[in-house]
């Protein structure tokens, strides 16, 4: 398993959010670590439930700002904070009530979906963001 990394390419030139994203990627490893190290009760008992909460707190920051800046695709781009939170529940239950032999790979099925969705939010929905964030001074 290779490591998820944010990379410069991934920059929506907003500090905070970069900063944000960042330490969604560092969650992310620290669970590919404790399935690497085949802790997976780790992964889904004690490093999933900070990534949850961080996803809220940098949620309900980018909601914030687009509230208050009058973001034109507030809507949509809450719209997918809300899927990934409901799809997110959902593998952590599965991963949670799997037995011993299937919460590996139903943590691994957990991980492949953040990274993937991670790269896509930012590499779309939060770029737009940024640009609009820029464009009322934010950076």
């Amino acid at each position: 398993m290779g490591q998820y990394s944010w990379n410069a390419g991934y920059s929506v030139g907003v500090a905070l959010i970069d900063e944000q994203h960042q330490q969604l990627f560092s969650f992310i490893n620290q669970v590919a670590d404790a399935i690497r190290n085949l802790k997976c009760a780790d992964a889904v008992n004690v490093i999933l439930p900070k990534l949850v909460e961080y996803t809220g707190y940098h949620f309900d920051e980018e909601e914030s700002r687009m509230n208050q800046l009058g973001y034109p695709e507030a809507a949509q781009h809450r719209a997918q904070h809300e899927a990934f939170k409901a799809k997110l529940d959902e593998l952590t239950v599965r991963a949670k009530n799997a037995d011993v032999s299937d919460r590996a790979a139903a943590t691994l099925d957990m991980l492949t979906f953040l990274n993937d969705w991670l790269v896509q939010h930012i590499g779309s929905v939060d770029k737009k963001l940024g640009a609009f964030l820029r464009e009322k001074g934010i950076h």
